[in-house]
């Protein structure tokens, strides 16, 4: 996903091009196309990249210019790739925003994700993207606010179950720190009650059943207060970077009004 006037995106085709791959390259440049900014705006949702350009591999997202450089670097981008690249660019047509997350996940690779199995982060179905209705958040006497983008069914989350989620970490602002794909797509998995997930998660989960999807805002108070270090409680981001972000808003910005740490879980299973 690029823009045409973008002097990053030049560089990212630039590399494309000089890789020599038989994989096929769409680039979608955003400035040119009707709806850019609606896909743009899903990007953020998806990968909490805003930026341009923002690269896919066969259904597993990049990043961005130097994210693509660097995996270029190391051999890891042709090895995903292997062979010439063909360029091809798709400037003045309007993709529908409803199948967007397939195309993004799936269609360049030659196949469409179905949304039960799709990454962790992009917990969200296209539709869900949009923002929840602010009739359907509830808020806890802890000050820990959430809303269901998807309820699931079957048995609700109790005091003392074992349960699975996989999630997606985010700072107030939307910006992505973490999830459970990038961290190995190992689901997180914890006793409620127990004290193993950070105490705002552990409030939240109650009432969710399987296959269920919420949304969590959570003050610092109820979040990393500790375990940062030790991997108790969790989920705990894994790389040096999105630790780094936790403790600033654990240290610096827990007193700041309306900072909030946001988790998107979905209920695997109950046990």
């Amino acid at each position: 996903f690029s823009k045409t006037y973008c002097p990053f995106c030049t560089k990212t085709k630039d590399l494309f091009r000089d890789i020599g791959s038989t994989s096929d390259v769409a680039v979608f440049e955003l400035d040119k196309m009707a709806d850019g900014d609606a896909i743009q705006a899903t990007l953020l949702s998806m990968t909490g990249q805003r930026t341009v350009p923002n690269v896919f591999v066969k259904g597993k997202h990049i990043g961005g210019n130097d994210d693509s450089q660097k995996a270029a670097r190391e051999g890891k981008l042709q090895a995903m790739l292997g062979g010439s690249v063909a360029m091809m660019s798709i400037s003045g047509e309007s993709v529908p925003r409803r199948a967007f997350t397939a195309a993004t996940l799936g269609v360049l690779a030659g196949s469409v994700i179905p949304a039960g199995e799709r990454p962790a982060y992009a917990l969200f179905t296209t539709d869900e993207m949009d923002p929840i209705p602010k009739e359907r958040y509830r808020k806890l006497e802890s000050g820990v606010i959430y809303a269901d983008a998807e309820t699931g069914n079957g048995k609700s989350v109790e005091e003392g179950d074992k349960v699975s989620i996989q999630w997606v970490l985010r700072r107030s602002n939307g910006y992505f720190v973490d999830s459970s794909e990038v961290s190995g797509g190992d689901p997180f998995q914890f006793t409620v009650g127990k004290g193993d997930a950070i105490a705002g998660l552990d409030e939240a989960i109650r009432g969710m059943m399987p296959g269920g999807v919420r949304r969590i805002l959570i003050p610092p108070a109820s979040g990393y207060v500790f375990g940062v270090e030790d991997g108790k409680p969790g989920p705990i981001p894994v790389g040096f970077g999105p630790r780094q972000q936790v403790r600033r808003i654990q240290q610096v910005r827990k007193d700041v009004p309306g900072e909030y740490i946001f988790l998107e879980v979905e209920l695997s299973r109950i046990r």
